[in-house]
């Protein structure tokens, strides 16, 4: 049932199983709020100490630069390079997701 196990259960004991559960539960969901507030505030701290709009540029994507801002280069070789690297993690992932059965 993956609603209430996750796919490598077979791998670990039943009490090992409850001590993970226990632990996401508890600990890993507060680990999750850290981050939240911690990437929230980095952002408010680029805003009114940096005078930084990285909000706008997050959830647009685009961030004004000055014009004297060198243009980026998006050679083929960089294509290629990226898309190894997709492959590798998403093999990586379907590997993972393949052991649960």
């Amino acid at each position: 049932e993956i609603a209430s196990s996750g796919p490598l259960i077979k791998f670990v004991s039943g009490s090992t199983s409850l001590l993970l559960t226990k632990w996401h539960k508890s600990y890993g969901q507060w680990i999750i709020v850290s981050l939240v507030v911690l990437h929230v505030a980095a952002i408010a701290f680029y805003a009114f100490k940096n005078k930084s709009d990285l909000l706008r540029a997050m959830v647009w994507g685009d961030k004004l630069l000055p014009a004297s801002t060198p243009a980026s280069t998006d050679t083929p070789r960089r294509r290629v390079v990226a898309l190894l690297i997709f492959s590798v993690c998403a093999t990586g992932v379907w590997w993972l997701v393949s052991l649960g059965g």
